[in-house]
């Protein structure tokens, strides 16, 4: 599969990203810069436990499911992330090791900033580095409400209040991301 390359696609990535919408041109054009266009095919890995982090991946289309391995070895969903949703933004300040795998669900094409270039991006764009933290917190406040759930909720609570959250993303009809089976450990 190819993926084009282009400046503009690139930016149209940036675009993507909630993080970056506040950008003006110029600016845009700037984190366009850094990105590197990728795909990977359905079941490819985009970083597995273990690895070295040090690399924002912005999802520009397709899907990647985030899993972690407990102690008692069974397999925890942490997230399913879609088109224009970042993966590895806390990642973005130190490079540590990662402790989740990214898998992808279908066949997906992503744009990849080094961790080196953002933070030189964030240093030189002040309003950027305030927007990625708040997003960040966002992110916390979400993980924190899946594991409160995943301990104070039946499945079937779980699941309601996945389907309800996910239509009021995607409106009245939409497609499930996800199989049965990580439906109920969502």
């Amino acid at each position: 599969m190819h993926m084009d390359d282009s400046f503009e696609e690139r930016k149209r990535c940036v675009k993507l990203v909630p993080i970056f919408q506040g950008l003006d041109e110029e600016q845009t054009g700037q984190v366009a810069e850094l990105i590197e266009m990728k795909t990977a095919e359905k079941g490819e890995f985009l970083y597995r436990a273990g690895e070295s982090s040090g690399t924002l991946y912005i999802i520009h289309h397709g899907q990647v499911r985030m899993t972690r391995v407990g102690e008692s070895g069974k397999e925890q969903l942490l997230k399913v992330v879609t088109t224009g949703e970042v993966i590895g933004e806390h990642q973005l300040f130190s490079v540590s090791v990662h402790e989740s795998f990214a898998e992808t669900v279908v066949p997906t094409h992503y744009c990849a900033i080094k961790h080196q270039d953002m933070i030189d991006l964030l240093s030189q764009y002040p309003s950027t580095a305030i927007a990625l933290l708040a997003e960040m917190s966002k992110r916390l406040e979400d993980s924190e409400r899946r594991s409160a759930s995943l301990t104070t909720e039946s499945a079937a609570e779980r699941l309601a209040n996945y389907l309800l959250e996910a239509e009021g993303q995607n409106g009245e009809y939409f497609e499930l991301p996800l199989t049965k089976k990580d439906l109920a450990h969502t």
